[in-house]
C-alpha cells in the first residue's frame, strides 16, 4: 500500500457527522496545521504559504504522522527532500512552486537516455551520415 492509499484508508476511519452541520467550523487540529504552515512559511523567509509547508505541517499532526511513519517517512526526511527541491528559493509569488527544478521538469537529460541506451546512434553524427 502506498502513502495515498494508507492517507485515504486513515481517513475513511476518523468520525463523520451525517447531516453535515450547516456551518463547519475549523477543528482545533486544523488550526494548528495552518499555524504551523504560516510558521514555516515565515522561517523560510517566503511570502506565501506553499504545498510543501503544508505537508511538513500535516506531517506534525499524531495521526498523520503515524501513517507516514508506517511507510518509514518522517517529518525530516520530508524536510529534507523539500530542501532539496528547492535548493533555498523564497516562494515570492503566487506560482513559484513551479518553477521548482524547471530543467528536470521541462528538458530531457540526454546524457541519462545515452547511459541507459535509449538513444538513437545517428543523433549528433550529421558528419558522418552526410559521407
Amino acid at each position: 500500500v502506498d502513502v495515498e492509499s494508507a492517507l485515504r484508508n486513515a481517513m475513511r476511519k476518523l468520525p463523520r457527522q451525517t447531516p453535515p452541520p450547516p456551518s463547519p467550523q475549523p477543528s482545533t487540529a486544523f488550526q494548528r496545521t495552518l499555524n504551523s504552515a504560516k510558521a514555516k512559511m515565515a522561517k523560510n523567509g517566503d511570502t506565501f504559504i506553499t504545498v510543501d509547508h503544508l505537508l511538513i505541517a500535516c506531517s506534525e499532526n499524531k495521526r498523520v504522522g503515524d501513517v507516514l511513519s508506517s511507510k518509514n517517512l518522517s517529518t525530516k526526511e520530508l524536510q529534507k527532500q523539500v530542501e532539496s527541491i528547492r535548493k533555498g528559493a523564497k516562494v515570492t509569488n503566487k506560482s513559484a512552486e513551479s518553477t521548482y527544478d524547471a530543467l528536470n521538469k521541462y528538458g530531457i537529460n540526454m546524457t541519462e537516455l545515452a547511459r541507459e541506451g535509449k538513444l538513437d546512434p545517428v543523433i549528433g553524427r550529421d558528419q558522418e551520415i552526410r559521407r
